[in-house]
């Protein structure tokens, strides 16, 4: 077999690499290698899938191929591995048209342990059928050993999707690409329908895998401080002699959509998930240039950010300010993941029949722009923002080079050349001197938006009956099926269920899956440094970190709380700053001076228990900018926290709205977090004022602003004029992180600022601790449910033991019991020293008392004590790679800052780390039986057609 030939290698000097890219002769396939001095090694496999129906064959694919390969054979290869390697990250993607296998480690010897895994999972998966049934779908009856009893759908993507599509920003999505793409494999939903996942057999599924999972329709991704010929040796001893070359001009490619010669008019139900929600949606979608086009693409995230950029711009002004709808819409702006850009605009809160005002509305908003064009000063912002989101190294949920990798794939899934994209430089110089041409931009718009016919208008109806004819058609299937069953049939599912639940609970040989050793794990970890910038007087706090020519920045303020409604108070206070008037700006000139020398201005808050267990409460803004703004944003930033006006009432609104209509969205999406957050409440002070300011309970603080009430909003508008002044005078704190110091005169001038710098946080509620069982029901057709206890606050010893416990529970018991039997996309426990709780969730869960008898079994799980060397092992991995995993050079930064904040030094958390070490199993019992013996609050987020279980089982019913 032959090797990997050089095809072309491009030097990004200003992100730090060189890009390498590779052809393997044997099969076509490419490799894409980023080589730099990162210690993070980040690897990726993608395939072109291109799916030809909304059965989710793509994602269950996805699923299966990771449950159990030719040269490992055992059940589950890739949930075991996230606990027996340092990986930082380890998943798989399911896109419209690919899908992608991605890992992340700083171990080289892990690395290639990954690597084996992953190759072996995808080349060569074993798709049992009884994989299939876990995790796509099966029929199984509710008691599984009794036919008389319900028969349902199960099945971890099935009840994934069935969440999914509860959410109206998947249900718009799916809308807008259906009717957008209506020759492409956009129109479907890659994830899958549930209505349609039940019709996806086995067999299609297998051949799925054959045609699409082929080294000649793959391209490999690499990242970091590792030789590509070394990988590649690697790549082609495994894959020498296994397959047959197909010819490029054979792979299946998305071709370009066929242009519209007349814009679409469609129309689509949604799901609210309360009577608040209800309310109309509509939205204008454009289908723009090509994603591997970097000129394109550009210039297309250039117009978004002056269409869409802050509440200065024209078309997000027009989406806030009119009388058709109450707020812009969740969906918004540029997306790029598939072949086609598209860009997305939309409002929420409107009536029916509100489409054609909007389409009118838009229209005029791009014609006003063809016609006076963008200010030079709009211009230079965008730029400029376009400037700090190519410089910035960001973490996230993504490992940074993983997000520059997949910014490059376009280039291989449509034939294009990846490496183009990798040169940002050079297509960003020539959009800076197009950009100054004259009508440019205009054109561009007009081109884009006036002029392109490819596009859809789409009204998105509510109907509160949605999830209630979804169920009944699913409950009519069922029933039918059941009643065409004879005896033998019922038995024979009868004795198929038990076999997978036998095989589920087989003991796996872990021996054939490579691992590391507590060897392989780093002694010691490196912290980031703080400093002080002069000898005498006052210092900012200063982190010199490698942030590529940025400098990030936050100033922290003491905050006083007297009583529970503050809580609510400086929840909504956060929402408001940056976004409304000032003292000597109104919020469209604030927009417009913030865009211009920062990527943007950010409030938040948090509250942490200190040394002495006493609730401390911060209020901090934070930005990033060119270091030659730094003072200016600071200045920016004083002005935001001092001078904030709150008479502009209908500003107000207008953004709390936005705030009230997202919060409600992400419970859908989120409603394991908010379970969590609702369980804990009333375990402690600090668990309540977590949930009062960012939890279900902290709706009840939108009301006066989303109500027609006038009283109640003046009321409440006096109340936070009252809050901020009373707090304008409480400490702060300036911290700047950057690998550009501050000059003497920076930081003479930052001296020179009015600002208090001595004080400390008062907060003080009154609290009365409870133990509940709460079930909300929402219109969701899953349930989300949560088991909370007290457990001991931080401690470098004592925790280590709930830290341990948490990740056995997990992954040797939840794992199983929640998700593979119970069919749940997810389950676990979580263990937070912060505020001393110990918590267990389900996500996307199609059960619910089940669920929450399996958080009380394995607790005396645990305590047994019934867990290997091997096992407790595999949880210090687990719990190490946590903790280990490393954030963006600024996110370092800002974490250490917050937790020496917190007086959680570095000392306490290396202390904290090597006790996970020594650990031995008895103090994990220990900790079993110290939390067996606490008692419980449950809250589930719950479908409507379980309130009735809820009540017979002693649940407290609350409304949303």
């Amino acid at each position: 077999m032959r090797g990997f030939k050089l095809l072309d290698k491009k030097q990004n000097k200003s992100l730090g690499f060189e890009a390498e890219r590779y052809l393997l002769d044997d099969y076509g396939s490419e490799h894409i290698h980023l080589k730099n001095d990162s210690k993070e090694l980040v690897f990726m496999v993608m395939f072109r899938t291109i799916p030809e129906n909304s059965t989710g064959v793509a994602h269950i694919l996805e699923h299966t191929t990771l449950c159990g390969s030719e040269k490992f054979k055992v059940r589950d290869p890739f949930f075991m591995m996230l606990r027996r390697s340092m990986s930082t990250f380890m998943n798989a993607f399911t896109s419209s048209d690919w899908t992608a296998y991605p890992f992340a480690t700083q171990n080289k010897k892990d690395f290639y342990n990954l690597l084996d895994v992953y190759l072996d999972a995808a080349y060569f998966p074993i798709l049992e059928e009884e994989d299939f049934k876990q995790e796509g779908h099966r029929l199984e009856f509710s008691k599984l050993d009794k036919s008389s009893s319900d028969l349902e759908y199960k099945g971890v993507v099935f009840n994934e999707m069935k969440g999914s599509m509860s959410n109206i920003s998947s249900v718009t999505w799916q809308a807008l690409t259906k009717n957008l793409f209506p020759d492409l494999t956009y129109r479907h939903n890659s994830g899958g329908e549930p209505k349609e996942i039940i019709e996806l057999t086995h067999d299609y599924l297998k051949n799925f895998h054959s045609k699409f999972y082929h080294p000649s329709n793959a391209t490999y991704f690499t990242w970091g401080d590792i030789d590509a010929k070394e990988i590649q040796k690697f790549i082609t001893d495994k894959l020498k002699n296994k397959f047959e070359n197909i010819s490029q001009d054979k792979i299946e490619i998305v071709e370009p959509q066929k242009s519209f010669v007349k814009s679409v008019n469609a129309e689509e139900a949604f799901n609210p998930v309360s009577k608040e929600q209800s309310s109309h949606q509509n939205y204008c979608a454009w289908v723009l240039g090509e994603s591997s086009n970097i000129d394109e693409l550009l210039e297309s995230h250039l117009v978004a950010l002056l269409l869409l950029g802050n509440s200065a711009t024209p078309l997000y002004k027009a989406l806030e300010s009119n009388d058709i709808g109450k707020s812009p819409a969740q969906i918004l702006g540029l997306e790029d993941s598939m072949r086609h850009l598209m860009f997305i605009c939309g409002i929420e809160g409107s009536e029916e029949n509100s489409q054609s005002k909007f389409n009118v509305l838009i229209d005029k908003t791009f014609a006003d722009i063809v016609k006076n064009g963008f200010k030079d000063e709009q211009i230079d912002a965008a730029l400029y923002q376009l400037e700090l989101n190519r410089r910035e190294i960001s973490a996230g949920s993504l490992p940074y080079g993983l997000q520059i990798l997949l910014s490059l794939a376009p280039g291989s899934l449509y034939k294009s050349d990846p490496l183009i994209l990798s040169n940002v430089d050079e297509a960003l110089k020539r959009l800076k001197e197009n950009a100054k041409k004259k009508n440019y931009l205009q054109n561009i718009v007009k081109r884009n938006f006036v002029d392109n016919q490819h596009r859809v208008n789409l009204e998105m109806v509510p109907d509160l009956e949605l999830i209630n004819k979804k169920e009944s058609e699913l409950r009519k299937i069922l029933d039918n099926l059941k009643a065409s069953m004879s005896s033998k049939e019922k038995l024979d599912l009868v004795n198929e269920s038990k076999i997978l639940a036998d095989r589920q609970n087989a003991k796996p040989n872990k021996d054939v899956l490579p691992k590391l050793e507590l060897s392989d794990v780093p002694k010691n970890l490196n912290y980031p440094k703080s400093k002080k910038l002069v000898t005498f007087g006052y210092s900012p706090t200063f982190y010199e970190q490698p942030t590529n020519g940025l400098t990030y920045q936050s100033i922290t303020r003491d905050v006083n709380i007297e009583g529970l409604d503050q809580v609510g108070d400086l929840m909504i206070l956060s929402s408001l700053l940056g976004r409304i008037d000032t003292k000597n700006k109104d919020y469209l000139k604030l927009q417009e001076a913030i865009s211009k020398i920062s990527g943007g201005i950010n409030a938040s808050s948090h509250f942490y228990l200190d040394k002495n267990e006493e609730i401390k409460g911060k209020l901090s803004l934070s930005s990033k900018s060119l270091p030659e703004n730094s003072l200016e944003v600071t200045k920016l930033m004083f002005e935001i926290l001092n001078e904030t006006k709150f008479d502009n009432d209908k500003r107000i609104k207008e953004l709390v709205f936005q705030n009230f209509m997202g919060l409600q969205q992400t419970i859908v999406e989120n409603g394991h977090r908010f379970a969590m957050l609702a369980a804990s409440s009333s375990h402690n002070k600090l668990s309540l004022m977590q949930e009062l300011s960012s939890g279900l309970s902290s709706l009840y603080k939108f009301a006066p602003f989303v109500s027609n009430n006038e009283e109640m909003l003046k009321a409440e508008l006096e109340k936070q004029v009252k809050f901020f002044d009373a707090n304008k005078n409480c400490a702060n704190e300036l911290m700047f992180v950057s690998n550009v110091l501050l000059t003497k005169d920076e930081v003479k001038d930052i001296r020179s600022l009015d600002f208090k710098m001595e004080g400390d946080s008062k907060v003080e509620l009154p609290f009365k601790q409870e133990f509940h069982k709460i079930a909300m029901p929402i219109n969701t057709q899953v349930n989300f449910s949560a088991l909370s206890m007290d457990a001991p606050i931080y401690d470098p010893k004592e925790s280590a033991k709930y830290l341990l416990l948490s990740s056995l529970l997990r992954n040797e018991y939840l794992h199983k019991r929640v998700r593979e039997q119970g069919g749940a996309y997810g389950g676990g426990a979580v263990y937070d020293p912060f505020s001393g709780t110990f918590k267990m969730f389900s996500y996307r869960d199609p059960r619910f008392i089940d669920t929450i008898q399996d958080f009380e079994d394995s607790l005396e799980w645990a305590l047994k004590g019934d867990f290997s060397d091997e096992i407790l092992l595999e949880a210090k991995l687990s719990v190490l790679s946590d903790i280990d995993k490393p954030s963006s050079p600024a996110g370092e930064a800002f974490k250490d800052y917050r937790l020496n904040l917190e007086g959680k030094s570095q000392k306490d958390r290396s202390a904290y780390r090597n006790n996970i070490l020594e650990i031995k199993t008895d103090e994990i019992v220990e900790a079993a039986k110290n939390l067996k013996d606490r008692k419980k609050s449950v809250f589930s987020i719950i479908n409507p057609n379980f309130e009735k279980t809820a009540q017979e089982n002693g649940f407290q019913i609350r409304k949303i």
